[in-house]
């Protein structure tokens, strides 16, 4: 019994995450971005400024973006969301980089005085051209 028990410990002390939780060998993008805060109010206070790289060998159609936004002192936003999650309507071809940005007004109550950091970036679903899709709901592919 003893044996049984010290065998299922290290059976489970030794086995991985992906077993429970399978991962693709592979994630089908890179990502980075930085929050920016402009002049122009016709195109918003602040924005998203980004790079999306398709790794995959299809053409991307959309894609969702999520990421958490902090103060200086790496506190939640409190004037407004802290997490943001948007729809990237934008084709990017395979192997191809897609640099953009969004406006964060809508997001906020209020124009911060200095950008707020970016944490936690990710894509949560890619919708390809040809209607198939890859989906990572909470990030953990890409980590």
């Amino acid at each position: 019994m003893k044996k049984s028990v010290c065998l299922l410990f290290l059976l489970l002390l030794f086995s991985s995450c992906t077993m429970v939780f399978p991962l693709d060998t592979e994630v089908p993008y890179s990502v980075k971005g930085e929050m920016v805060l402009t002049e122009n109010e016709s195109d918003g206070f602040s924005e998203f400024k980004f790079e999306f790289k398709n790794k995959s060998e299809k053409e991307v159609y959309a894609f969702t973006v999520v990421f958490f936004l902090f103060d200086q002192e790496g506190n939640p936003v409190t004037t407004g969301k802290p997490n943001i999650s948007a729809i990237v309507r934008e084709p990017v071809p395979s192997g191809e980089i897609l640099e953009s940005s969004f406006s964060l007004d809508r997001f906020l109550n209020g124009i911060p005085e200095v950008p707020y950091r970016i944490e936690y970036l990710f894509v949560k679903k890619i919708i390809y051209s040809d209607g198939t899709e890859w989906n990572d709901p909470y990030g953990f592919k890409s980590l």
